[in-house]
């Protein structure tokens, strides 16, 4: 004979727990107990217990409990007076909203709970991950009667309750609370409700939901370069005799910024030049970096004599820029037919020009390139193009005097 069910909770979630105690005896004994077909244990002193799911939908349910004796004939007695509730989804929320700022900043957000009627107290346990969030200040919202709260950033909790004899009802601020980014970029942590009550002013639970928070510290954003430039942007190659001033050196410059730190270094990569693959540029003021730089080496690669040389900003988290380059062409003095070589064709390419001959007449050297000697042999040019650039070029075809 079953002499009583007990269900513990009679309201419960949906999809959640309830134990079920049974008593129940026979002369024969008992053999099995189930409760909505799920085996109960033996506890002894006629008692059987175990935990059925509940109904995943709301409505009220009966738990049927079915207990079969021990004799031969195996006779079964069934109860369904049992009965649960699985209630509609409580439109009160208590909720933090996600939080998401830079590592080393703070933001202050409310604790809020939405829909309440009449709600007289609030009681929170708050618990996050103390190695990415602190909370640094607690203070209070709606509830007007009294507020207490005790924190440990160590352990990573805060606990809260606060009291209103009238009542709130509404979309309520329970308490505002300060976070400070204490962890790394890219760092998360769950803000959980780990425990809530509220209570009405009639002295009752008010059923709710928690909707928990996340805290995110954004991750490192790359430093980036921009307004790249080299000023002129077409140098001679350097081979140390004289040039006309300013032909042979170039300012290389470029804005570098990091919104969340700082940089540390901008390196430039001149090696095609022949300089140095991660020679450093100097910080001038605010965002610009620079380095004035000459060409000791030129790439023979007719018709495209244009180097791409690579800037990398590093920032205070050891993380680069996406690549970023500037444009520099490098020519040699004498290759009027840029062509790579100074020979005889950039002699005879001056004479043609000079003598008014097609194609070259329509297409004068450039100064740049074709201005290798000056007055009185002045290495430094003259700047025009002329007979005696003619010459030097033929002699130095010849191997007679040294390269333009």
């Amino acid at each position: 004979m079953i002499t009583s069910v007990l269900l513990d909770p009679t309201e419960v979630a949906p999809n959640g727990l309830i134990t079920v105690t049974v008593d129940v005896t026979d002369k024969s004994g008992i053999a099995s107990v189930t409760a909505d077909g799920t085996p109960l244990a033996d506890v002894g002193n006629d008692q059987w217990e175990g935990n059925i799911t509940a109904a995943g939908t709301p409505g009220t349910y009966n738990v049927t409990v079915v207990a079969t004796d021990d004799s031969e004939n195996a006779n079964n007695v069934t109860d369904d007076s049992a009965v649960y509730t699985v209630p509609e989804e409580p439109s009160v929320i208590i909720s933090i909203e996600d939080v998401a700022i830079r590592r080393g900043e703070n933001k202050t957000v409310p604790i809020m709970v939405f829909d309440v009627v009449n709600m007289g107290g609030c009681e929170i346990n708050f618990i996050y991950d103390p190695a990415v969030v602190y909370v640094t200040d607690v203070a209070r919202g709606d509830l007007n009667f009294s507020f207490e709260y005790n924190l440990n950033n160590g352990s990573g909790w805060m606990r809260a309750n606060a009291l209103d004899a009238d009542g709130q009802s509404g979309d309520v601020t329970f308490a505002y609370i300060t976070l400070a980014a204490v962890g790394n970029k890219g760092d998360t942590s769950e803000m959980e409700f780990e425990y809530s009550r509220l209570a009405n002013t009639s002295l009752g639970d008010i059923i709710h939901v928690r909707d928990n928070g996340t805290f995110t510290i954004f991750p490192n954003v790359l430093p980036v370069v921009t307004n790249v430039s080299a000023t002129p942007d077409t140098i001679l190659y350097d081979n140390g005799r004289p040039r006309t001033p300013g032909t042979d050196i170039t300012s290389l410059s470029a804005h570098v910024t990091d919104t969340d730190g700082s940089i540390t270094t901008v390196t430039i990569d001149l090696s095609s030049i022949g300089g140095s693959p991660t020679h450093l540029m100097e910080h001038v003021s605010g965002d610009v970096w620079e380095v004035t730089t000459n060409a000791t080496e030129v790439a023979i690669n007719a018709p495209d004599f244009t180097h791409q040389l690579t800037i990398t900003a590093t920032d205070d988290d050891g993380a680069i820029n996406d690549p970023a380059s500037i444009e520099l062409t490098v020519l040699k003095r004498g290759d009027v037919t840029g062509d790579g070589l100074v020979d005889k064709r950039d002699a005879d390419y001056i004479s043609r020009y000079l003598a008014g001959l097609e194609p070259e007449a329509s297409n004068p050297p450039v100064v740049l390139v074709g201005d290798v000697i000056g007055d009185d042999g002045n290495p430094a040019g003259n700047g025009v193009v002329d007979l005696m650039d003619a010459l030097y070029i033929a002699k130095y075809a010849s191997g007679m005097v040294e390269e333009p």
